[in-house]
């Protein structure tokens, strides 16, 4: 999974917005599967040119890549997040 160009993607993404305290990762999850994984609302008030940039790369990702696939690489992400939170 670690080759696969959507989980280098969307892990950068995911780190990114971990240093910079934003929500583009969650609210792209809530565009792929609409669960508890992020705020249920996506606000995009305190996007800049930056967040938007993060998303439309997210928003790619559907040219080569369909909802299934990229709501496991979201959930394999986190589940990467919570093994290494837990170590």
């Amino acid at each position: 999974m670690k080759h696969n160009k959507a989980y280098q993607v969307l892990k950068k993404i995911y780190d990114d917005c971990h240093a910079m305290d934003c929500s583009v990762f969650y609210d792209f999850a809530n565009v792929v599967h609409n669960d508890s994984i992020g705020s249920l609302e996506i606000t995009f008030d305190f996007y800049g040119a930056v967040e938007f940039t993060m998303l439309a790369d997210c928003l790619n990702l559907f040219h080569d890549f369909g909802y299934d696939h990229l709501t496991e690489v979201i959930d394999y992400i986190h589940y990467e997040y919570k093994l290494a939170s837990s170590q």
